[in-house]
Order: structure tokens, then C-alpha cells, then sequence
């Protein structure tokens, strides 16, 4: 079983605008693939008052037929700069 992170970072405008669009599509993915999502934001601001704000998808039993989900996800509810900006952090349980 995989859990995926993914971060970026944000001004706050960016930050607030996106919100709803993040959640958009974490819904989708959740009723389309059984996994489970949260969105994240860091507790303090980092340099330049940027956010930091991380996807949190968990429950991840098939990792290839996921990224292709997460992938399309992302082209069909996100901007493309928006999506140039994430890291995906991989991890499995011990």
C-alpha cells in the first residue's frame, strides 16, 4: 500500500484561489479510485510569504493505475503552471 504526497508552493492569493479547485479534484479522485485525500497547508509561511501547501493521497493499492489517474486529474482541474509546481513524494507502508 502507497501514500503520496505532494507539495508546492504558493503566494497566499495563489494559495486561496486554488483552494477550491485542489479540493475539486481530490473529491473526484476519491469517488473514482477509492483513495483516501486531504489537502494540507504548513502552519507558518515560508521566505517571500510563500504557502506551502500539500496533497495528501493515501490508500494507494495500484501506484501505476493511480499516477495515470492523478495525472489526468490534474490536466482536466488545474492550471498548467500550477501543475509544473508539484513534487510528488512516494511512500509505502514498513
Amino acid at each position: 500500500m502507497q501514500h503520496w504526497y505532494v507539495y508546492y508552493k504558493l503566494t497566499p492569493a495563489e494559495r486561496d484561489a486554488m483552494r477550491g479547485q485542489v479540493r475539486h479534484m481530490q473529491e473526484h479522485i476519491a469517488r473514482t479510485s477509492g483513495v483516501r485525500t486531504r489537502l494540507l497547508e504548513r502552519t507558518e509561511q515560508g521566505e517571500a510569504g510563500m504557502a506551502t501547501v500539500m496533497e495528501v493521497y493515501e490508500g494507494i493499492e495500484d501506484a501505476a493505475g493511480f499516477a495515470r489517474e492523478l495525472d489526468a486529474a490534474v490536466r482536466a482541474h488545474l492550471p498548467e503552471a500550477h501543475a509544473a509546481a508539484r513534487r510528488i513524494e512516494r511512500f509505502r507502508d514498513a
